[in-house]
C-alpha cells in the first residue's frame, strides 16, 4: 500500500532591484581605464612627418627615436627608398609636444659617433643606438611643414646662441673649414658657419658667427685676417714664427682686432661685410689708406733688398719696399736701379696739418732740411737690407721731382690764352708727367696728339701762355663744382674726367667693380632678350606711348 507523501508547493517571488550588482564594477572600471588611455594616447599624438636622408645610417623602424634636448618626441615608424632610389624616406610619428617645432626652418640630422668641426660627438649612441635630432629655427618660426630633408652633418649652432653673424670677403678660402675658430685677443669667440658659392668667380664670402658679448667689439674699423696654420717668415726683422692655436693649426682659423680709435665708432649691423686679409700684417697695412709712391736711385748694390722690406725714418717704420727694376737712362747713357717704395704718412702723428702743402712740396722741404735715402743692413744673420731715411747734416744738394703723375690746373675756364704748349708739354713728359687736366686752353694741339700724353682741356687757342702766373701750386682747387686736392686720383676717358679723393679710392674701387659687374650682367640679359625694363615700359605707358608687342 502506497503511502502518500505530503507535497509542499513553493512559489518564488521575482522582482527587479534598482541597483546593479557589484560584480559589474569590474568591467565598467576596466572600460573607463581603457577609454582614458585611448583618449590620452590620441590627445598626445602629433602629426606624422617624413624626413629624407642620403642613407638610413643605423636608424631602425619601430625603435629609433626623434629627440629634442634629449626628450623623446617621436618614433620612426617606417623606412623606405625614394622613387629614384637615391635616398631613404623615414616616416616619423611625433607627439603633440613636437608640433610647434615642425616648421619649414627646422633641421634634422642623425646622431651617431662622429668627428666633426674638430670635436667628437655622439659617443652615447654606442650603447643606445643612433637617433634623429631636431633643431628648431634659429631666427624665425616659419610656416608649418611635414616633409623635410635631413642634414648629412650636424649644424654648428643648434640653439638660439646670442651673437651676430658677419660676412667676410676673401680672394681664396685657404685652409678655413666649417667650425674653424674665430679669435679676439687670443680668445676663441666664434666660429665659421659656412660660405656662399654664388660669387666665387670673384671672391669667397665666409659667414662668421661671433658670440655675445664679444660681437660688440666688431666696429666699422675692425680688421679680420686668416690665422690658419703656422706663419714662418725670414725677413729684415729676422725669423718670425706665429701660431694662433693648435685648433687653428688643424682646422684653420680667423682672428680680428679693432683699433682703440675705432672702439668708439659706430656699431655695425648683422651681416655687415668685412674684408678678410691673408695675414695680420696685410690687415694692419690695410688700415693705412694713404700711401705716397717714391722712387730712389741707388749706386750701391741692392743685394738683400726684397719687396716688403721696411722703410724707416730715424729708425721708425713709415713704409715698405715695393720692388726694383734695371733700366737704361738715355740721358746719362748708363744703367740705373730705381727702387720703388711707399711712404705711409698716416704713421706720422699730426701729418694731416702739412697735407695742404702737397706731397711734392713737403718732400722738397724735407730734402732741403737734409733728408736722404740710403741702404742699411737690417739683419746681420739674414743679410736683409732696408731703406733708411735719415737727416744728414751739411748734406750735398739733391733734387726731387715727380715721375709718372698727373698735373691738374685751374684757369677758371679761361680760353683767351693757353696754359701750355708743345715745349712745356715735352719738358713735362720727359720729367715723368703722364697727363694734364686743364680748366683752360692749350695750343699746339697736334703736338699733344703726337706725343700721346692724355690731356683734357676746355679749348684750344693760338695765343701763348703767361710766363709768370698768376697762380698757386700744391693747393686745392675747384673745377665744375668738384674740389681737387693734391694727391687725389685722376681718371679720364673720352667722356671726361673723374677725381677721387685719395682716402676714398679703396671704397670707390670696390663699388665700381660691383657696378661694372652688374651692368655687364644687364647687358648680357639685353643681348639674350631676358632683360625686362618694367620701370621704363611703365614710364612710357604713363606718358601715353604705345609699345609694340614682343611677339
Amino acid at each position: 500500500m502506497a503511502l502518500d507523501h505530503p507535497e509542499a508547493k513553493v512559489t518564488a517571488r521575482v522582482g527587479r532591484s534598482r541597483w546593479l550588482s557589484p560584480i559589474w564594477a569590474i568591467p565598467i572600471v576596466t572600460a573607463l581605464i581603457a577609454g582614458f588611455l585611448v583618449l590620452h594616447t590620441w590627445s598626445q599624438r602629433g602629426p606624422t612627418i617624413t624626413i629624407t636622408f642620403h642613407a638610413a645610417e643605423g636608424i631602425v623602424a619601430g625603435q629609433s627615436q626623434l629627440r629634442y634636448r634629449d626628450v623623446v618626441i617621436g618614433t620612426v615608424q617606417e623606412i623606405a627608398l625614394s622613387p629614384d632610389l637615391g635616398h631613404v624616406v623615414m616616416t616619423v610619428r611625433t607627439t603633440r609636444a613636437a608640433e610647434p617645432l615642425l616648421t619649414e626652418h627646422a633641421r634634422f640630422w642623425v646622431v651617431k659617433p662622429r668627428l666633426f668641426a674638430g670635436s667628437i660627438s655622439g659617443l652615447d649612441t654606442l650603447l643606445s643606438g643612433s637617433y634623429i635630432q631636431i633643431a628648431p629655427a634659429l631666427t624665425a618660426t616659419g610656416e608649418p611643414e611635414r616633409h623635410f630633408t635631413g642634414l648629412e652633418d650636424p649644424p654648428l649652432l643648434t640653439a638660439q646662441e646670442p651673437g651676430r653673424t658677419f660676412r667676410l670677403r676673401a680672394d681664396r678660402i685657404g685652409s678655413i673649414s666649417l667650425g674653424s675658430p674665430i679669435f679676439y685677443r687670443d680668445l676663441e669667440v666664434g666660429q665659421v658657419m659656412g660660405w656662399d658659392l654664388a660669387d666665387m668667380a670673384q671672391s669667397v664670402t665666409i659667414h662668421a658667427f661671433i658670440l655675445a658679448p664679444f660681437d660688440r667689439y666688431v666696429r666699422e674699423g675692425s680688421r679680420f685676417w686668416n690665422a690658419s696654420g703656422v706663419s714662418l717668415r725670414l725677413g729684415a726683422e729676422g725669423v718670425q714664427l706665429q701660431l694662433e692655436s693648435v685648433r687653428a693649426l688643424l682646422l684653420g682659423g680667423i682672428a680680428f682686432e679693432t683699433p682703440e680709435a675705432a672702439l668708439t665708432g659706430a656699431d655695425v649691423a648683422r651681416d655687415t661685410v668685412f674684408r678678410l686679409y691673408a695675414s695680420q700684417e696685410a690687415a694692419t697695412s690695410a688700415a693705412i689708406t694713404r700711401r705716397i709712391p717714391v722712387v730712389s736711385y741707388f749706386t750701391d748694390s741692392i743685394t738683400g733688398l726684397a719687396p716688403g722690406a721696411p722703410v724707416t725714418f730715424q729708425g721708425v717704420r713709415i713704409g715698405e719696399v715695393l720692388g726694383y727694376d734695371l733700366v737704361y737712362d738715355p740721358e746719362t747713357d748708363r744703367l740705373r736701379v730705381p727702387v720703388r717704395y711707399e711712404i705711409e704718412p698716416e704713421r706720422v702723428a699730426g701729418s694731416i696739418h702739412a697735407r695742404s702743402r702737397g706731397v711734392l712740396e713737403n718732400a722738397r722741404l724735407l730734402v732741403h732740411q737734409g733728408m736722404r735715402a740710403r741702404l742699411m743692413s737690417a739683419n746681420l744673420i739674414t743679410g736683409q737690407q732696408q731703406i733708411a731715411l735719415e737727416m744728414v747734416e751739411n748734406a750735398a744738394p739733391a733734387e726731387i721731382r715727380m715721375e709718372g703723375d698727373v698735373i691738374v690746373m685751374d684757369a677758371g675756364g679761361e680760353v683767351t690764352h693757353a696754359l701750355m704748349g708743345e715745349m712745356m708739354l715735352d719738358y713735362a713728359r720727359r720729367r715723368g708727367v703722364v697727363g694734364f687736366v686743364l680748366n683752360g686752353a692749350i695750343r699746339d694741339a697736334d703736338a699733344f696728339l703726337e706725343m700721346n700724353v692724355p690731356s683734357f682741356a676746355v679749348g684750344v687757342t693760338h695765343r701763348g701762355p703767361y710766363k709768370n702766373g698768376p697762380g698757386e701750386i700744391n693747393c686745392h682747387i675747384a673745377i665744375g663744382g668738384m674740389v681737387i686736392m693734391p694727391g687725389d686720383l685722376v681718371l679720364g676717358d673720352a667722356d671726361g674726367v673723374v677725381v677721387v679723393p685719395i682716402d676714398d679710392v679703396a671704397e670707390v674701387y670696390e663699388r665700381t667693380v660691383a657696378k661694372h659687374t652688374a651692368e655687364n650682367k644687364q647687358m648680357d640679359n639685353i643681348k639674350d632678350g631676358t632683360h625686362k625694363p618694367t620701370w621704363f615700359n611703365d614710364a612710357l605707358a604713363k606718358a601715353g606711348c604705345e609699345l609694340p608687342s614682343e611677339s
